[in-house]
C-alpha cells in the first residue's frame, strides 16, 4: 500500500508525468519516526497494482529493480536540489534511449536501443516534461518530502500542505512555528 496522501489531486501532476511523481513517492519519508518506506519492490512484484499505479510505465523486469531504485534516487535528487544535466545525459546514454522524428516531422518519439523498459519509459517523460517546461513544477516537501505538482501562478510553493491533514500533520505550518521559535529563542539571547 502506497501512502494514501500522495494520491490527493492537489499533488497531482498532469498528464504522464503523473507517472514519475508517483513513482517518486514509491519511496516514502515518515518525519515523525525519522523512517522511511520503500513500497516500490511490493509494486514491481504485483502486476495488477504496476498497472493501476501507473497508466503509462511498463512493469519491471526482475533485473531491472536496482535500476529502477537508482533511478528514483537520482531523480528525487533533482526534485529536491537541481537536476543535473551531466547525470541525466549518463542515464539516458546507458539506457540507449534516442530521440526519432516521426514521418510527418510533426513529433518525436523516443527509441531505445535494446528492448523497452520501465527505465526508457520513465526517462523519456522526464525528458518531455522538461522539454515543455512541466519538470520545474515537480518538487519535494522539505520535511515530509512528498512529491508534488505545484500548480502555483509563480511556481513558489514550498511546502505540501499548509494546513493540517489527516494525522494532525501541517508540514509548512510546522515549519514556520519552529522558525518562529528559533527566531523568538534567538532575540531572547
Amino acid at each position: 500500500m502506497v501512502n494514501k496522501l500522495e494520491d490527493a489531486a492537489r499533488w497531482r501532476a498532469p498528464g504522464r508525468l503523473e507517472d514519475v511523481r508517483r513513482f517518486l513517492n514509491t519511496w516514502e519519508h515518515l518525519p515523525r519516526t525519522g523512517q522511511s518506506r520503500d513500497h516500490l519492490p511490493s509494486l514491481a512484484r504485483d502486476g495488477k497494482a504496476w498497472e493501476r499505479r501507473f497508466k503509462s510505465v511498463r512493469r519491471p523486469g526482475q533485473n531491472e529493480r536496482d535500476e529502477l531504485t537508482a533511478l528514483r534516487v537520482g531523480l528525487r535528487r533533482a526534485v529536491e536540489d537541481d537536476l543535473d544535466p551531466d547525470w541525466l545525459n549518463a542515464r539516458l546514454r546507458a539506457a540507449g534511449l534516442a530521440i526519432a522524428v516521426d514521418r510527418s516531422g510533426s513529433g518525436i518519439r523516443y527509441v531505445p536501443a535494446g528492448q523497452p523498459t520501465a527505465v526508457t519509459d520513465l526517462l523519456a517523460i522526464v525528458v518531455d516534461a522538461i522539454a515543455d517546461g512541466t519538470w520545474q513544477r515537480l518538487k519535494a516537501c522539505p520535511d515530509c518530502r512528498l512529491v508534488f505538482f505545484d500548480r502555483t501562478r509563480n511556481a513558489s510553493k514550498r511546502w505540501c500542505q499548509m494546513s493540517a491533514r489527516e494525522g494532525g500533520r501541517a508540514c509548512g505550518s510546522i515549519a514556520k512555528v519552529q522558525g518562529w521559535r528559533a527566531r523568538k529563542a534567538g532575540a531572547r539571547r
